[in-house]
């Protein structure tokens, strides 16, 4: 019993050795059939592995090779009695510490990859921050270029500023000097003219007060002739409005509006309509009829073309009281 125990252990520790090699950091599950018999039983191992390890793919596992089983001679049917569970005797020591080692060599296997990780990392890092210093030194630099050419730039264009602007200066003094001189020599010219022509005038005045004086004398006359012809034809007209008019009934003598008229050459009346009222349509409308029924006025461009001027459109007043 203690010899098939140790046989089974040792197969099992070999074939551990064999998957591990090549199923390193993957989880599969191991079977090893022994011959059959009811000293022997099915033994399943189970590999766990970091799964955080990045490692290649392992090779194709090996096919599990099954012992050939041995069919048991029959024996009589008997009823046996229960057996006593089988005692499972502890490995001995070099067992032991072969799969200590193993597992030992595994951590170790796991602790060199994961400071492998640590330092890949650790050196990309340090690439990484070479790289961004480097790109932050170029771009300060070329920073620092542009701020320098635009410096250089803006005193160019300070300097080109000031120099066109004493260059305008210097133009715009000249010329004031020169507008200055022509503008004496202009005043001069302008004094000398005027001089001349204030004598001219004064004698210009002098004949036409002479003429003016004349004039007046015969326009106050003419005038004098137009304003009695003008009131003259005026009262023609209020008298011959009067005669057509038909007063309305309950107009009193209080009433009064003022007419806008509109004669055409021959004395016709063109228009006739109210432009002030005298609070009774009925009174205004009357008035309109009566310049209307007046028509023509004793008035025409034909008889005397200044006096029909002054009557070519006139305001009449029309009072019931007249």
């Amino acid at each position: 019993m203690r010899d098939d125990f140790f046989a089974v252990f040792f197969a099992v520790l070999f074939h551990l050795m064999l998957a591990v090699s090549y199923w390193l950091f993957s989880k599969n599950t191991l079977v090893f059939v022994l011959p059959a018999s009811q000293n022997y039983q099915v033994i399943e191992a189970e590999l766990l592995i970091d799964p955080e390890l990045d490692l290649e793919e392992p090779p194709p596992p090996l096919p599990v090779v099954e012992t050939p089983v041995v069919e048991p001679i029959p024996e009589p049917v008997v009823i046996p009695e229960p057996e006593p569970e089988p005692i499972v005797e502890e490995p001995d020591e070099s067992a032991q510490l072969a799969l200590l080692e193993l597992k030992k060599q595994e951590q170790a296997k796991i602790e060199a990859e994961t400071e492998r990780k640590r330092i890949e990392e650790q050196k990309r890092k340090e690439a990484a921050e070479r790289k961004r210093a480097e790109e932050q030194k170029r771009k300060e630099k070329e920073e620092a270029e542009r701020k320098r050419i635009k410096e250089q730039e803006r005193k160019e264009a300070a300097e080109r500023k000031r120099t066109e602007a004493q260059q305008r200066k210097e133009k715009e003094e000249a010329e004031r000097k020169r507008k200055e001189a022509a503008e004496r020599k202009r005043a001069e010219e302008q004094k000398r003219k005027e001089k001349e022509e204030a004598e001219r005038k004064r004698k210009e005045a002098a004949a036409a007060k002479a003429q003016a004086d004349a004039a007046a004398a015969r326009g106050a006359a003419d005038q004098a002739r137009m304003t009695q012809r003008v009131g003259q034809v005026m009262a023609l007209i209020q008298q011959r409005v009067k005669q057509r008019w038909i007063r309305p009934p309950n107009t009193t003598n209080a009433l009064s509006c003022i007419i806008e008229v509109r004669l055409l050459p021959d004395g016709t009346v063109g228009s006739a309509s109210v432009v002030k009222s005298s609070g009774n349509t009925v009174f205004d409308r009357s008035a309109e009829q009566a310049i209307r029924s007046a028509s023509p006025l004793p008035v025409s461009i034909s008889q005397n073309a200044d006096v029909f001027d002054k009557f070519r459109q006139f305001r009449f007043k029309f009072d019931a009281s007249q």
